[in-house]
């Protein structure tokens, strides 16, 4: 209760120090979303209304489940199905602007739809009118090399260790209840010097293992065709994330989904003065976590800059390939 408690208010506090630091809404703005068209909802429906809801309790919601939430608002046609993951390569600081700015800016986005699929530099966000099944979408939204400026790339070595990686990767990750795996894999450069390249395989905690396993070995194949011989690269969709990198370790740092809970008996009552240590620790945290949020927002301020280079980037090479 008190972990709810002091992430809901840093929560509050972080949008309403980014609110009131900057012109116009606090929105992310996801890449290339995918919005229906058909069977609009209208401001002031139920189903808005259930979305809205949706949509406002994913920061709490995937903050107490290791930064994935997948449930529902509402009942009958009306109903609000969706999911939020963050990627498993961002920190917290990262997952929570992501969720926050993203459930704020989606119906700016996508203006009235009902069934909406969107990716964004930290997390994935979807929601329909309709349960969202636990398949795999094998579809992706964004792919891009992260070749090290200056690390050496050969036509043998590079695939002698990415062959094995993503073997080990789509395998793996099938075994991995939190669907998020890494490895790493040594292989011998230009003049013999031993070096290692890192993956990360993530899915939607919704899929199990056979189609979570699938999905990473398609991506696989994806980036060997995008991007053959490149000594890094990455690949987000719906459902998987891929990302593979030389020399550089892959840090999983999100914190993975909570155990459940064993069966306790009721907690006695506390003693009138312990009563009072525990309501002055809890409104001393509070106010840190308050001061934190606060604090961060010059960080996420340039994270958003960042985020935004990626995308025109990631758009840019779109274009090229298109014209190619």
């Amino acid at each position: 209760m008190a972990s709810r408690l002091l992430l809901l208010l840093s929560t509050l506090a972080l949008l309403f120090v980014a609110a009131a630091g900057q012109e116009g809404n606090n929105i992310s703005k996801p890449f290339n979303p995918s919005c229906s068209t058909s069977d609009n909802y209208t401001d002031g429906s139920q189903y808005k209304k259930n979305l809205d809801q949706f949509l406002a309790a994913l920061p709490t919601a995937a903050g107490d489940n290791g930064w994935f939430y997948k449930g529902k608002a509402g009942s009958g046609p009306d109903a609000v199905f969706g999911l939020i993951m963050c990627f498993a390569d961002r920190d917290a600081s990262d997952c929570l602007y992501c969720i926050s700015t993203a459930s704020a800016g989606i119906t700016t986005a996508c203006p009235s739809s009902r069934n909406v699929s969107a990716a964004y530099d930290a997390c994935v966000l979807r929601y329909s009118a309709a349960p969202i099944p636990a398949t795999a979408d094998l579809g992706y939204v964004f792919a891009e090399p992260l070749t090290p400026i200056g690390m050496p790339v050969t036509s043998e070595a590079v695939p002698h260790a990415w062959v094995p990686l993503m073997i080990a990767l789509s395998s793996g990750i099938a075994f991995d209840t939190s669907r998020s795996f890494r490895r790493s894999m040594a292989y011998s450069s230009t003049g013999s010097q031993e070096m290692k390249m890192y993956g990360l395989a993530q899915c939607t905690r919704d899929l199990n293992g056979s189609e979570c396993s699938t999905c990473i070995r398609s991506y696989a194949i994806r980036l060997g065709k995008l991007f053959p011989n490149h000594t890094g690269c990455s690949i987000k969709g719906y459902s998987c994330y891929l990302r593979y990198k030389v020399s550089f370790l892959i840090d999983i740092t999100l914190p993975p989904a909570p155990a459940p809970a064993p069966p306790t008996s009721s907690p006695p009552t506390p003693e009138p003065s312990k009563t009072g240590i525990v309501i002055g620790v809890s409104v001393g945290s509070v106010s840190i976590m308050i001061i934190l949020a606060i604090f961060s927002i010059w960080l996420l301020r340039r994270r958003r800059r960042r985020q935004a280079r990626i995308l025109e980037e990631a758009r840019e090479q779109e274009l090229g390939e298109g014209g190619s």
